[in-house]
Parts: C-alpha cells; sequence; structure tokens
C-alpha cells in the first residue's frame, strides 16, 4: 500500500493533482510497473481517517471529519458510518478550501487555501528552523503578553485563530466531531483546550468545543489506513 498527497484518479491511473508534490497528472503506472509485488494506491489523508475510523467503536454507526494537518493539509469525511469519497474522489481536500479571500500564496497556485496557513511548511519557511524546534522554544515563551509577545508567539496565536476557523466552518457544514491528525497533532495536543475556546467562540449554538478531538494515531496512520485494503480483499475471500 502506497499512500500519497494528492488527489487519485483510478479511472485514469494518476495522480491528478498534488500541491504538496508540485505534480499534475502523475503516473501511478510509471510506479506500479517498477514493483514486483501487487500495490494500491491511497490519498494520504484519506488513509489516516480510514485508520481513524477502524478504530471506532460502532464504526457503522458513526460521523467525523478528519482534517490532517502535515506538510500538506488534508481530510477525510465519513458520514453514517461509511466513508464519503465524492463523485470525483475530492471530499476531504480541505487543505484547498479559502480561508483568507486574496490571501497568502499556496502551492496549488490558489492564493488563501487553508494548506497555506495551517501547514508545517509555514513554519519551516517563516521561522527557517523544523517544526520541533518552533515548538520547543514556544513553550518557554507563551503565552507571552499582548502585542509584546515574541514573534514566535503572535505566530502561533495566528495560527490558532486561523484553525479555530477552519474547525467552525467544518463543524458548521458537516454538524459533526472534528479529529485533528497528522505530524502537528503532538505539538498542538497541549493548545487543545484553547483551541477548543476558540472553536466554541465562532459558534452561534451552544458548542462547548467539546467535538474536537485529537486522532488515536496521529503519526503514520496512514500507513494502517492503506493496509486495510489488501485485509479486506483477504477477509472477502476466505
Amino acid at each position: 500500500g502506497i499512500t500519497l498527497p494528492g488527489v487519485i484518479d483510478r479511472e485514469k491511473d494518476q495522480v491528478v493533482l498534488s500541491p504538496t508534490l508540485q505534480v499534475r497528472e502523475l503516473s501511478l503506472g510509471l510506479i506500479r510497473d517498477s514493483l514486483s509485488r501487487p500495490v494500491y494506491f491511497e490519498n494520504e489523508s484519506t488513509a489516516s481517517g480510514f485508520a481513524e475510523w477502524l478504530t471506532t467503536e460502532n464504526r457503522e454507526d458513526t460521523d467525523f471529519v478528519y482534517l490532517s494537518l502535515e506538510n500538506g493539509v488534508g481530510g477525510a469525511l465519513f458520514l453514517n458510518g461509511k466513508p464519503c469519497t465524492g463523485r470525483n474522489g475530492r471530499s476531504g481536500e480541505f487543505g484547498h478550501m479559502t480561508l483568507v479571500p486574496g490571501g497568502r500564496l499556496c502551492n496549488c497556485g490558489k492564493k488563501g487555501c487553508v494548506e497555506s496557513y495551517l501547514s508545517m511548511f509555514r513554519i519551516q519557511e517563516q521561522f527557517g528552523e523544523s517544526v520541533d524546534d518552533f515548538f520547543r522554544k514556544l513553550e518557554g515563551e507563551w503565552p507571552g503578553s499582548g502585542e509584546n509577545a515574541s514573534p514566535r508567539v503572535l505566530f502561533f496565536r495566528d495560527y490558532l485563530d486561523h484553525l479555530s476557523l477552519e474547525i467552525h466552518n467544518l463543524r458548521m457544514t458537516f454538524d459533526c466531531d472534528v479529529v485533528l491528525g497528522g505530524a502537528m497533532v503532538p505539538h498542538l495536543t497541549p493548545y487543545l483546550p484553547e483551541l477548543r475556546c476558540l472553536a466554541a467562540q465562532r459558534s452561534p449554538f451552544a458548542d462547548d468545543g467539546n467535538y474536537l478531538r485529537t486522532a488515536r494515531f496521529p503519526v503514520r496512520s496512514g500507513m494502517m489506513g492503506v493496509a486495510w485494503h489488501f485485509i479486506q480483499e483477504y477477509l472477502e475471500a476466505v
């Protein structure tokens, strides 16, 4: 099983678009032909959402949105206990919803996308350091004080504000739990209470933000999710 950060068209056997990899119309056959074993391709965030779904109690009766925060931003949608992939297989491409009209330039070529504000690339680009180093230094500076706070604190406040907006929009659209996954989650977990509060403040309803939780397997979950394809094939064959 191979996961890719892009939209996969199974009929055309290609990755239609991957802003993270900066490719369009990538032939999956080129990869498949170089391997000696059967291979199955899946969108990285969709596979991670599958891992969350597979380990959920009563998965046949569950609704949730999975938001993946890594170098790219993606996700998956599960309604009535089933994955919802959309007519063109693009459901869950939350990273390319418009968050700030006319805002930051995204790798997809458009402006103001969620990914341009919430990806790990933004931290690396703006501070010239790894995400691990950013959060290690932030811990000693947080929460800071007002406008005199450090650039790192001001940046992270802005990050949480934009993330809470995206979470609120997903909640208003699908009216279900929102699950955060991806490599950013271990760093965001200490700030989850504040993030819930920010999301709750945006709601016109009595939401307290407890619909927001972190994934059971935030890192390397895509491997687990894509493996399900072969497990399911086996179970159906016995």
